[in-house]
């Protein structure tokens, strides 16, 4: 049996997978945080982060001519 800190090929692809999608989740959120100061001190409920970012996103988008 391998030690803790030796992953299998299968552990290291799933790994490396949330590594990448948690990059790109900070950037995003540090964006927004950034662009629209409002996000910073945010004391909503989770729902209602959600609403207001997702809104904030798409501003973002339109502002820079991407979609999703």
């Amino acid at each position: 049996m391998t030690g803790c800190s030796e992953l299998d090929d299968e552990q290291q692809a799933f790994n490396s997978v949330i590594r990448g999608v948690h990059a790109v989740a900070e950037r995003a959120n540090a964006l927004l945080k950034v662009t629209f100061k409002a996000l910073r001190r945010v004391s909503l409920d989770p729902s209602g982060i959600t609403r207001i970012a997702r809104a904030a996103l798409v501003l973002l988008q339109l502002e820079h001519g991407r979609t999703a």
